[in-house]
């Protein structure tokens, strides 16, 4: 099967976003834990959080 590799390779591409998402998921929740939390920063992380659910979404529909 010439395609196996590839969906080798995409599963391993969604399992390390899945990764990515968790990890920025918990570093949410950290930066909201401290009083001096930074609104812009954690505006960037959960835009971050969006692309790569997002991209999780499209990697899942050519699955």
């Amino acid at each position: 099967m010439p395609n196996r590799g590839l969906v080798s390779a995409q599963q391993g591409r969604l399992d390390a976003l899945r990764a990515r998402h968790e990890a920025l998921d918990i570093q949410i929740r950290e930066e909201q834990r401290h009083p001096s939390a930074s609104a812009l920063a954690i505006r960037a992380l959960k835009a971050q959080k969006l692309k790569i659910k997002e991209e999780m979404e499209l990697q899942e529909g050519h699955a």
